[in-house]
């Protein structure tokens, strides 16, 4: 969001023709109040906030996006009441309801009444303080109480499923490909779609075990550390998903991984992973870790969607962000990806602290392997020379030991899709020979253990 004072912006129209100055003017005339010395104006991509005295008057604009359109007033009234509704869930002290907007005695538009918590209690403003853990702690138990009891349904299901979540992802690659090269590195938008469609191939187990487990919901949709407000009396989540089913509803990781993203665009990597832990606690979770990544990437790219039509729409900051939201979707992205590392050589040379280190290093942990091959025998170099050509020299490799005169093929289009990285342990080296899968071509190269 970007935070204004009223005088600064009396020269820049909204879309719907009406100057954020001449609605601030139109809120004090509906609420009875002409002048504050305590106002501001807040405008995000979907709303303006008004800030007056003890409370905040929210007005939808009047525009049309890639995922909505509230350009008609019918549309605006339904979207604040379902505001006021879902909000209930996580601040139900918070949003009073629902008001129109008056012009000379008559309706014009509608806006959502909030109450006014204060600026120093935000969760983003409270990151570098000793207490940080006990609100977060906080956060992570009202938000599985709140999944514990949220709706489910089969459509709930659908969405969270795997073809949902692949629709999802395909939705939003396909609109915020025409900011690449404008916005962001073309390059980094084509790399995050691949890795985004490549961990989905071959998933579908994975989502209808989650699904089977109970773990979609009707969730928040929108946790953004900005509009959480930590009180003496426990924490309140603000600004709820509300105007779309679609992007609230899934897998309560998808849900939490929101804020997780947000706390790392914040620095704050180490909060994320323990806001995570908690959440994990209070809701009896647990889940895999490439998943994990997997949805902080999604919210990441979200985030960058919407960083971007921020941008179309004059802020100046909006680029930055985006190309800041995208990197750690990329960031992710790669962390999430599945690796198998075949590590072979001959007796005594280190296969098992080879395959320990690798291990280690690579954070594997039911996502990623690391496993010993033997030493080929004579019969199975047979078979797998009698599998290969003399045309296809780029798909073998053949490595001999001078002290046993043993030489091991492979060939890497026998092995799974998922085996990209593979290491040799010569005699009397302390180093293996490590080689990248021919024909993947991308991820990182594992050269040494050192």
């Amino acid at each position: 969001m970007r935070s204004e004072t009223a005088e600064s912006m009396h020269e820049r129209l909204g879309r719907e023709g009406r100057s954020s100055l001449s609605e601030r003017a139109l809120v004090g005339e509906t609420v009875g109040v002409e002048q504050s010395q305590d106002s501001r104006i807040v405008e995000t991509h979907l709303s303006r906030l008004i800030f007056i005295d003890d409370s905040v008057y929210k007005v939808k604009r009047a525009v049309k996006t890639g995922f909505i359109d509230l350009t008609e007033r019918v549309q605006r009234e339904q979207v604040c009441h379902r505001e006021v509704e879902l909000n209930a869930r996580f601040a139900p002290d918070v949003y009073l309801g629902v008001v129109d907007l008056m012009q000379d005695g008559k309706p014009i538009d509608h806006m959502v009444v909030m109450k006014r918590l204060p600026e120093q209690r935000r969760l983003s403003a409270l990151l570098d303080t000793p207490d940080v853990a006990e609100e977060l702690r906080g956060i992570a138990k009202l938000i599985a109480a709140v999944h514990s009891t949220a709706e489910r349904s089969e459509s709930i299901n659908t969405i969270a499923g795997y073809e949902g979540v692949r629709r999802l992802w395909e939705e939003g690659l396909e609109q915020i490909a025409s900011y690449g090269g404008e916005v962001l590195p073309t390059e980094q938008v084509d790399r995050v779609a691949n890795l985004a469609l490549e961990y989905l191939n071959g998933r579908k187990a994975l989502f209808d075990e989650r699904i089977s487990n109970g773990r979609a919901c009707d969730g928040h949709g929108d946790i953004q550390a900005e509009d959480i407000f930590c009180l003496d009396d426990g924490p309140r989540l603000l600004d709820c998903l509300e105007f779309s089913d679609t992007f609230r509803f899934g897998d309560v990781l998808n849900d939490v991984a929101f804020l997780a993203m947000d706390l790392e665009r914040l620095g704050h990597r180490d909060l994320a992973e323990l806001f995570l832990g908690f959440y994990r606690e209070f809701a009896g979770e647990s889940w895999h870790r490439s998943l994990e990544h997997h949805y902080v990437a999604y919210r990441a790219h979200v985030r960058a969607k919407v960083a971007c039509i921020r941008h179309d729409q004059g802020d100046p900051q909006a680029a930055e962000l985006a190309r800041r939201l995208n990197f750690i979707a990329l960031e992710h992205l790669e962390a999430g990806r599945v690796r198998c590392v075949l590590v072979g050589g001959t007796p005594g040379t280190g296969k098992t602290s080879v395959s320990r280190e690798l291990a280690q290093r690579l954070g594997a942990g039911g996502e990623k392997m690391c496993i010993q091959i033997p030493c080929a025998t004579n019969s199975s170099q047979n078979e797998l020379r009698g599998q290969m050509t003399r045309s296809e020299p780029e798909g073998t490799n053949q490595v001999s030991s001078k002290r046993c005169m043993t030489r091991c093929f492979i060939k890497p289009s026998s092995l799974s899709p998922e085996v990209n990285q593979w290491c040799w342990m010569p005699p009397g080296l302390t180093r293996p020979v490590a080689h990248e899968r021919w024909n993947l071509g991308r991820g990182p190269r594992l050269r040494s253990t050192s």
